[in-house]
């Protein structure tokens, strides 16, 4: 599961914790605990946060760090 969020994030700047369930077809709960340990060990970031409107439901987009 780790690979496999990284690499989407690394592929996917700017993406969001419910794109990533969607598109990895895993239930956001995981995502998020993976996001969490990724985040823990460096792996990944917040990229720029955006404001919530009508086409934007979550502010919290991820990046991949340079470390690997």
């Amino acid at each position: 599961m780790r690979k496999k969020v990284h690499e989407y994030i690394k592929d996917h700047k700017g993406t969001d914790l419910h794109a990533i369930a969607r598109e990895l077809h895993v239930d956001e709960k995981e995502v998020l605990k993976t996001i969490l340990e990724l985040q823990k060990d460096r792996l990944i970031t917040f990229d720029v946060a955006v404001p919530l409107d009508q086409n934007n439901n979550d502010s919290l987009k991820y990046m991949a760090t340079t470390k690997e």
